[in-house]
């Protein structure tokens, strides 16, 4: 906490507590970490993951609420294992009692959440009767156990004001090859508690995002940013805040503070320097096209002879046409065709969708005004 504070974080959200512990012979101690192409795996087991309530009470308490350079609001983050509202209450109201700013509900550690029986009524109430008997800011942590319609629809219904987005996806362990082609699986990453982090949440992390500030909500959102660019992203889709875990756990904390001023930079030299501009600017930027818009047909393909190399080096073309008579044709799209002397024509009918001109690996196609 105090490392975040040093680098100038807005706030923390501080390692998760619970009054659950499992039994030591259910679980195996220590972490298993990987990372791959697909993000960051990491595997450990309950007990060590989550702390104790008294561990959490106590880290709260050694923090310092006042200094000669000021404070950094802390938000507290509290589990169980089952939707039981005494336990959860407990916890919250212990947090509270030592000081904690808000109080994160991480709903990750249940299991098949929707399959509980009477699951709507359950969660509802248990969110009433938490924010009934606190005082401070209560935000449950969504996951994609809940769709995010859903999750709007119930989280209304509780009367719930604050939201945490979105934590880490269980997911089956990495499958790589030999040298051999043997297909081989880490096996310091089979079973339960495996978790995977990485840049590929960002665009369900988006989505849940503007599918809850849409529908009111006031959205800290995390879950695959790595950049300025995606955090600046979020806060265009409505968010009030934006969290990071991966990015410091894998750069250090002095990344909060990189992250900050990038992001700064990012807004100053787009001129928005204040959160309604940033929020108006979002508005603009996310709202639907009107309807007298005609956007399929504003752009259109066009070939470029010079820079195709069909005729050239045959070897090395693409083969974008329909038809082309080539065994490694891609054959996506019909309004292009191969003509005489090896030369592509482009129907006037074109879409315009520009998928050909990404494609192609020599920018042989590109993409203008209709009519021009």
């Amino acid at each position: 906490m105090v490392g975040c504070y040093a680098n100038g974080a807005a706030a923390v959200i501080m390692k998760t507590a619970s009054s659950a512990r499992m039994d030591p012979c259910q679980t195996n101690d220590g972490r298993h970490c990987l990372i791959d192409k697909y993000g960051f795996w990491a595997k450990s087991s309950f007990n060590r993951e989550i702390m104790s309530l008294d561990e959490g009470l106590k880290e709260l308490k050694n923090y310092p609420k006042s200094s000669l350079f000021g404070y950094m609001p802390v938000i507290t983050s509290v589990t169980e294992l089952e939707l039981n509202p005494e336990k959860w209450l407990a916890g919250c109201q212990a947090m509270e009692e030592a000081g904690a700013d808000a109080i994160q509900l991480d709903l990750f550690y249940i299991e098949n959440l929707l399959t509980i029986p009477d699951f709507e009524a359950k969660f509802t109430g248990l969110l009433k009767e938490i924010i009934t008997h606190t005082r401070v800011p209560v935000m449950p942590k969504l996951n994609i156990g809940l769709p995010a319609e859903y999750a709007a629809y119930l989280l209304k219904k509780a009367g719930v004001t604050y939201v945490s987005l979105l934590d880490s996806i269980k997911s089956p362990a990495p499958l790589c090859f030999t040298p051999e082609c043997q297909p081989l699986v880490n096996k310091t990453l089979l079973g339960p508690g495996l978790s995977l982090f990485g840049s590929f949440m960002l665009p369900i992390t988006r989505y849940y995002t503007q599918v809850l500030c849409r529908e009111g909500f006031k959205v800290c959102a995390g879950g695959g940013v790595k950049t300025a660019e995606d955090i600046a992203g979020l806060l265009f889709l409505g968010a009030e805040t934006v969290q990071i875990a991966t990015e410091f756990i894998l750069h250090g904390f002095e990344h909060i503070k990189e992250l900050n001023n990038r992001t700064d930079e990012l807004f100053e030299k787009a001129g928005l320097t204040t959160p309604e501009k940033i929020k108006e600017t979002g508005r603009n930027l996310y709202e639907p096209l009107k309807k007298a818009v005609t956007y399929r047909t504003q752009m259109k393909a066009q070939w470029n002879i010079e820079k195709c190399i069909i005729g050239k080096h045959p070897g090395d073309c693409y083969y974008c046409a329909h038809n082309s008579g080539h065994a490694n044709g891609q054959a996506f799209c019909e309004r292009i065709q191969y003509g005489a002397l090896k030369t592509i024509t482009i129907a006037e009918n074109c879409e315009g969708c520009g998928l050909c001109a990404q494609l192609c690996p020599h920018d042989a196609i590109e993409m203008v005004r209709a009519g021009s």
